[in-house]
C-alpha cells in the first residue's frame, strides 16, 4: 500500500506523493479495505455480478503483460545493455538488497529456516511489473523501469542460482 506512494515519489520527485493521506488513500488501501470487509462481513456476490468480478480478475494479469509487452517492445535491446545506472540498479536489486535483507532476518530468532529461506529468495527475485505500470500511470521513467526490468528478468537466470548457492552455505 504504501509502496505506491514511496514508488511514485521515486518516478516523480514530486513530494505530493509523500504524505499521511496518499499513503492511506489510495487503490491498493482502498482495495485491501473493500476486500476486508466483504470477507469479514461473509458477504456472497449475487450470481451474476460473481461472473463479471471473476471476469474481470481473469482479465488483469493478461491485460498487464500486454501493457509491459507493448513496453518492452519498444525497447532497443542492444542500447539497454550499454547503461550502467541499469546496471547498478539491477546490482542492488538482486545482490545488496537480498544479502541485506537476509543479514537483517537471520539474526531474528524464533524464524524458522524455511522462512528465512524463502525471504532471502523472495527478495532476490527480478522486479515487479508493477513498476512499469507505476511509470506508465504517472508517465515518468517509463524508458528507465521497462530496462530495469528486463534486464533484471534476464540476469535472474544467472543472479538466482549465485543466491541460492549462498543460501545453500549459510543454512
Amino acid at each position: 500500500m504504501i509502496g505506491l506512494t514511496v514508488g511514485a515519489y521515486a518516478l516523480t520527485m514530486d513530494r505530493k506523493f509523500i504524505s499521511v493521506f496518499s499513503a492511506l488513500y489510495n487503490q491498493a488501501t482502498i482495495g485491501f479495505l473493500l476486500g476486508l470487509i466483504i470477507y469479514l462481513a461473509k458477504w456472497q456476490f449475487p450470481k451474476d455480478l460473481g461472473n463479471a468480478v471473476s471476469s474481470l480478475s481473469k482479465m488483469s494479469t493478461p491485460l498487464c503483460m500486454h501493457i509491459l509487452g507493448i513496453r518492452l517492445a519498444s525497447v532497443n535491446f542492444f542500447d539497454l545493455f550499454k547503461k550502467p545506472f541499469v546496471y547498478a540498479i539491477c546490482l542492488l536489486k538482486l545482490f545488496i538488497y537480498p544479502l541485506f535483507t537476509y543479514l537483517i532476518v537471520y539474526f531474528i530468532p524464533g524464524l524458522d529456516t524455511e522462512f528465512k529461506a524463502s525471504i532471502f529468495v523472495l527478495s532476490a527475485a527480478p522486479c515487479a511489473s508493477i513498476i512499469i505500470s507505476l511509470s506508465e500511470m504517472l508517465k515518468a521513467e517509463q524508458e528507465l523501469s521497462a530496462n530495469v526490468f528486463l534486464v533484471t528478468t534476464v540476469l535472474c537466470i544467472i543472479t538466482l542460482p549465485i543466491i541460492t548457492i549462498i543460501l545453500d552455505k549459510t543454512i
